[in-house]
């Protein structure tokens, strides 16, 4: 009259004894044999099938004498698992993501015996696979990307999954800003003189370098502020 929860695993234990001695008991479930122990205590771990309502157990003693002696059977019942639970924590809801950044999803998940893996996709094609918490990927967001739409699918022990999804706007990247402080507009230069250009450049972002033109034509680069060339 017992009651055990799918997917979980039960300790099947029998007590035998002999005048001489006991030689071993097998272990029956549902009338097929499953399992031997030749030593007390005797017992098996038994995982309790998803797909099952009841589960019926029996044990069968044999001596050194070939002779044997069965238990009386016990039937208990399997109550249903519950199917895990997920939750979307990173980014927000109300999130605005940028087009060319790194952005990090993260799930939370739980169950009550065990997740097997939380699985990432984005617009439908799958990111990452994780097996442990924290459960977490990275995602690159493409030049163009106009929205993301971000699904956590967590699985169980048994296979069961649950899944939370979240739409995302993703905007355009700023392009960045940069100005000549040197030479000044206006200034008035000699020829033959060694020129000395400087500029500022900012972004919202990062700036990875600046070119100079003189005349339209090639003057210099710089990877690091302050940006100037001669």
């Amino acid at each position: 009259g017992a009651e055990y929860l799918a997917g979980s695993t039960v300790v099947v234990r029998a007590q035998a004894s002999d005048d001489v001695a006991v030689w071993a008991v097998t272990f029956l479930v549902d009338g097929v044999p499953v399992s031997s122990d030749a030593a007390a205590p005797y017992e098996f771990d038994f995982s309790v099938p998803a797909n099952a309502t009841s589960v019926t157990f029996g044990a069968t003693a044999v001596d050194f004498g070939g002779n044997q002696a069965g238990a009386q059977e016990v039937t208990v019942s399997v109550i249903p698992d519950p199917v895990p639970t997920v939750s979307l924590t990173a980014p927000p809801q109300d999130a605005v993501l940028t087009e060319g950044t790194m952005v990090t999803l993260e799930a939370a998940a739980s169950d009550n015996i065990a997740i097997a893996e939380v699985s990432f996709t984005v617009n439908g094609r799958l990111v990452s696979r994780v097996r442990h918490a924290p459960h977490r990927a990275v995602y690159p967001i493409a030049p163009g990307t106009a929205s993301v739409d971000v699904t956590a699918t967590a699985t169980d022990n048994l296979g069961q999954t649950a899944t939370a999804s979240r739409s995302l706007p993703v905007t355009a990247d700023a392009p960045p800003t940069v100005s000549i402080v040197a030479p000044a507009a206006g200034a008035t230069l000699l020829e033959g003189q060694l020129l000395r250009i400087e500029a500022t450049a900012s972004d919202n972002r990062s700036v990875t370098q600046v070119r100079f033109l003189a005349n339209g034509a090639p003057a210099g680069i710089d990877f690091g502020a302050p940006y100037e060339t001669s």
